[in-house]
């Protein structure tokens, strides 16, 4: 009887054991899984970084293309009519 109570024990004991193992397994595979999809959404990140960086600095110039005084000249006589005011008159506002 004690022979088969220590042996009901043991396969208690390698049972768990074997549990402990495969959760520690199921786990280590769970991590590696996230660890991979973590480095994924990174590139993705940084692909999107990117794109956002280029798209600011076309803005930007496309700003300063719009700002330049040459075009504000340029469409203020050409498409507005308007003139140069006669030298010595200055008009300020308020």
């Amino acid at each position: 009887m004690r022979k088969k109570i220590g042996r009901i024990r043991m396969l208690l004991a390698c049972f768990a054991f074997m549990l402990f193992v495969f959760a520690e397994m199921m786990a280590y595979a769970w991590l590696r899984v996230q660890c991979m999809d973590l480095g994924y959404e990174i590139s993705r990140e940084t692909a999107y970084n990117r794109r956002l960086s280029r798209l600011r600095n076309s803005l930007t110039i496309e700003l300063e293309r719009l700002r330049s005084l040459q075009r504000i000249e340029r469409i203020a006589k050409k498409e507005l009519g308007l003139k140069a005011p006669p030298r010595g008159i200055a008009i300020f506002g308020q």
